[in-house]
C-alpha cells in the first residue's frame, strides 16, 4: 500500500459564497483508515476570491495529520521556498515533542516559488501592510484586535482592518444558532473599533483534527493563509504565559512564526502580557468589557456561563485587575466557587498562579485572594510528583513484570507513569472518591477493572465501591466524585446502560468521571450525557476522543487495563497442552457477539474458534488460556492487549470502526509492533480461521 499522502486543491462558487476545497488522499494515520477525506473551507457572502498562488496554508492544517502514517506528502501545485523550509523545520519540532505519533514526512511541492506573484506583479506590492486578525471573541483576541485596531501601539501596531471568526472551530459546524449567538454578542464590539466581519465555515477540525490542543494553531493558519491574496500578516492571539511556558501546547510564540509562509506572514501577538494584564485593558472600553466571549462549556454558546473553569478564571482576572463584576457576566461572582475550582492539566494551573504572582494586583490582601491561594496550593499538591513509597511500587512492580518478560521497553514504562500521574492529578482533585463495579461486560473488561483499581493504589488514591444496582437506588446526593472505568459501551452497538447510568450518577455526584473508553457521540443518548456540566470524559482513543471534545471536557489518556500489568505478571502457569503441534501453539479466539463483523460479510469462525472472553469463567482462566499459546489471532481488544502484556505475538482484525487500529496507535504506537500484526477478514479465510455462514447450517 502506498505511504504518499496527496493534497489536491480546487475551487468553486456556491449560492453562499465561495468555496475553497483540498481533498487529501492519505495511507492509514491515526487510527485513520487509508482514504480520502474532503476539507472544505466556506467564504460566506463572498462573491470573489482570488485562488492562492502557493497552498502553504492547506500544507500547514495537514501536516502534522500526514506525519501519523505518512512518508511522503504531495502538493498537487506550488509552495512558497519559506513555507517549504518552515514545514520541514515545524516537523522537526513535531518529532522531538511527539516521537511516538510524528514520523518524518518527505514534502514534494510541484512547483517552489522564491517570491510568489499575483497577475505578474509581486503580492506584497499589492497588499501594503495589511493585517487580518482570528478572533474568537474571548479574552486574548480581543485584547489583541483592541490594541491593533485602535492603533495602541503606535507605529508599531499592525493594520488590523477585518477579524476572521471561523464557524467550526469553538462553535460546532452544526450548530449554527449558536454561531449566530456569538456573532450577535460581538458584533457591536467590532462595529466600535471598526473592523470588518470575515466568516468561513470549515470542516477540517472534525474531519482531520485528531488532537485539537495541539494542531489548533496550524489550522488556524490554514485559514488565515486563505486571504494572504489581501493581507501580509494574520494575528493569532497568544494564550501563552512568558513566565511558564508550556511547549506542548498547540500555539506558542516558539513555533507559531514557522506557519508562515512567502507571501503571509504568520504573528503570535500578545505572549508578553498576562491574561489579568488583558483584562485590565478591556475594562478601559465598556463595549468590549460586555463582548468578551470566554465559555464553551455552558447551554447558551453566546454567555459566558459563569462557573467553568475558564470563566472562573476570567472572573479572578478581571478582580486582580480591580473589576468585580464586569458586564460580560450575568451575575455576580459567587466566591465560594473558588473552593470548588477544578482544573485538567498543568497549564491551567500555571494560568491561576499568573493571577497570585501578578505583582500589579489591584486587590491586595482580598478575601478571593486568600482563597484563591488556598484552592492553588490544595491544586499544586495534586500535581505534584508521586511520594518515594509510590516510586517504589512502580519500580517493584515494573521489575516483577520484567522477570516474566511481558511489558517492555522502558520508553513505554516512562509513558505509562506520565499518563498515571496526570489521571491521578485530576480524579483526587475532589474527594471522596467513589468506584464503580459490578458492571456488566465479559471477562476482557475485568483487565480494564484490574487495572483502574491498580491505578488508584499506585496513585495512593482512598476510594470506596458503589455498585452499577446501588448507585441506581441510591436516592441521595453523595459528596465527591463517581469514577466509571474505561468501557466500550458509549458507542453504536453497545450502548443500552452505561449512558443512562452516567445521567443518574451526575444528577447525585459533585463529578462523574470516565476513565478512557470508546465513544460514538452522534448517538443522542450519549450525547445527552457528555454534556452534562459536572460529566468529564477520557477517549482512549484519537477518533473517540473528536467524538467528544466538542462538549469541551474531553482529555484523551491511556486504557486503565494497562495498568492490570502487576496482576498479569502474577498469574500463574498457564494451562498444559495435549500436544505440540504447530495448531496447538495457536489460538483463534474470534468474537461470536454482535460486536464481530464477520457475520456482515457471510461469515464465522472455524470450529476450533474459542471466545475466551465469553467462555473463561473469570480472568485468572482468561489469562491461563492465553498464556498457553505463542500466537493469538483475534478481534477482540483486550484480548490483544492481554496477549501483547504477557509477551505473545498477536494477529489482529478489526471489528466494528477499526477498534482495535485506533488504540493502538494512541496506547502502543511502536512500542509492540514486533508482536502485534494487522490482518483481514480475507486473511482469515485464506487461512482457514472463519467459514461461510451456509457451511454452518
Amino acid at each position: 500500500m502506498s505511504q504518499t499522502a496527496v493534497l489536491s486543491f480546487n475551487q468553486t462558487t456556491n449560492p453562499d459564497g465561495i468555496l475553497n476545497s483540498v481533498e487529501l488522499s492519505h495511507p492509514a494515520v491515526h487510527g485513520y483508515q487509508a482514504g480520502t477525506v474532503k476539507l472544505d473551507f466556506l467564504h460566506l457572502g463572498v462573491n470573489q476570491l482570488a485562488e492562492p498562488k502557493v497552498l502553504d496554508g492547506y500544507l500547514f492544517g495537514v501536516l502534522l495529520f500526514v506525519m501519523g502514517g505518512a512518508k511522503k506528502l504531495k502538493i498537487n501545485g506550488a509552495l512558497s521556498a519559506k513555507a517549504y523550509r518552515n514545514a520541514n523545520l515545524l516537523a522537526e519540532a513535531w518529532q522531538a515533542w511527539l516521537p511516538e505519533r510524528c514520523s518524518p514526512v518527505e514534502i514534494i511541492a510541484e512547483t517552489v516559488l522564491d517570491q510568489p506573484t499575483l497577475a505578474g506583479q509581486n503580492v506584497k506590492q499589492l497588499k501594503r501592510d495589511r493585517a487580518i486578525a482570528a478572533f474568537s471573541g474571548g479574552l486574548d483576541s480581543t485584547f489583541s484586535v483592541l490594541r491593533h485596531a485602535c492603533h495602541l501601539l503606535g507605529n508599531a501596531s499592525y493594520n488590523v482592518e477585518d477579524v476572521l471568526m471561523v464557524h467550526g472551530f469553538d462553535v460546532s459546524l452544526h450548530k449554527q444558532a449558536d454561531f449566530d449567538e456569538l456573532r450577535c454578542r460581538v458584533e457591536p464590539f467590532l462595529e466600535d473599533v471598526g473592523v470588518n466581519f470575515r466568516i468561513v465555515k470549515t470542516n477540517i477540525k472534525d474531519a482531520i483534527a485528531h488532537d485539537w490542543e495541539k494542531v489548533f494553531a496550524a489550522q488556524l493558519a490554514c485559514v488565515l493563509h486563505q486571504f494572504s491574496p489581501e493581507f501580509s500578516h494574520g494575528l493569532i492571539a497568544s494564550g501563552a504565559i512568558m513566565t511558564k511556558p508550556d511547549i506542548r501546547w498547540g500555539s506558542t510564540p516558539q513555533l507559531d512564526y514557522l506557519l508562515s509562509g512567502g507571501d503571509f506572514e504568520v504573528v503570535h501577538d500578545g505572549a508578553g502580557f498576562s491574561r489579568t494584564e488583558k483584562a485590565a485593558l478591556i475594562a478601559q472600553y465598556p463595549i468590549a468589557r460586555r463582548s468578551v466571549k470566554v465559555c464553551w462549556q455552558g447551554e447558551h454558546k453566546g454567555r459566558n456561563c459563569g462557573t467553568c473553569e475558564k470563566c472562573i478564571r476570567t472572573r479572578l482576572n478581571f478582580l486582580a485587575a480591580g473589576v468585580t463584576n464586569p458586564e460580560c457576566f450575568d451575575s455576580p461572582f459567587d466566591l465560594e466557587l473558588i473552593d470548588k475550582l477544578e482544573v485538567k492539566n498543568l497549564a491551567q494551573l500555571n494560568l491561576l498562579k499568573t493571577i497570585i504572582e501578578d505583582d500589579k494586583l489591584a486587590n491586595l490582601g482580598a478575601d478571593w485572594l486568600a482563597r484563591l491561594q488556598h484552592r492553588v496550593q490544595t491544586l499544586n499538591a495534586q500535581f505534584s510528583s508521586p511520594s518515594a513509597a509510590e516510586a517504589t511500587i512502580s519500580s517493584a512492580s515494573s521489575a516483577q513484570a520484567g522477570s516474566q518478560k511481558p511489558y517492555e521497553p522502558a520508553t513505554f514504562e516512562q509513558k505509562l507513569e506520565m499518563q498515571r500521574q496526570a489521571i491521578a492529578n485530576f480524579i483526587g482533585q475532589v474527594r471522596p472518591l467513589w468506584l464503580l463495579t459490578e458492571m456488566p461486560g465479559n471477562i476482557g473488561d475485568h483487565l480494564i477493572w484490574v487495572g483502574t483499581e491498580r491505578l488508584l493504589k499506585l496513585s495512593g488514591l482512598p476510594y470506596k465501591h458503589i455498585s452499577c444496582s446501588g448507585l441506581r437506588e441510591e436516592s441521595q446526593s453523595k459528596a465527591g466524585t463517581l469514577i466509571i472505568p474505561g468501557s466500550g459501551a458509549f458507542t453504536a452497538r453497545f450502548h443500552e446502560w452505561l449512558p443512562n447510568l452516567v445521567i443518574i450518577s451526575s444528577a447525585l455526584f459533585d463529578r462523574t468521571v470516565i476513565l478512557p473508553s470508546e465513544f460514538d457521540s452522534d448517538l443522542p443518548i450519549v450525547s445527552e450525557a457528555m454534556k452534562l456540566q459536572n460529566v468529564y470524559p477520557f477517549a482512549r482513543d484519537a477518533y473517540s476522543y473528536s467524538q467528544i471534545k466538542k462538549f469541551g471536557k474531553a482529555a484523551l489518556a491511556f486504557d486503565p487495563a494497562l495498568w492490570a500489568m502487576h496482576f498479569v505478571a502474577a498469574q500463574p502457569e498457564p494451562l498444559e497442552q495435549n500436544n505440540a503441534d504447530e495448531n496447538s501453539k495457536t489460538l483463534l479466539a474470534l468474537r461470536t457477539d454482535h460486536g464481530s463483523l464477520l457475520a456482515d460479510y457471510g461469515f464465522a469462525p472455524a470450529d476450533n474458534n474459542n471466545d475466551i472472553s465469553l467462555s473463561c469463567q473469570n480472568l485468572e482462566e482468561f489469562l491461563r488460556t492465553i498464556s498457553a499459546f505463542n500466537t493469538v489471532i483475534t478481534d477482540r481488544l483486550h484480548v490483544s492487549v492481554a496477549a501483547v502484556m504477557l509477551g505473545k505475538k498477536v494477529q489482529f482484525v478489526d471489528p466494528y470502526n477499526n477498534k482495535i487500529s485506533r488504540y493502538i496507535e494512541f496506547n502502543f504506537g511502536q512500542a509492540f509492533s514486533d508482536r502485534l500484526s494487522h490482518k483481514t477478514i480475507e486473511w482469515l479465510l485464506l487461512n482457514q480461521h472463519i467459514k461461510a455462514i451456509k457451511e454452518t447450517q
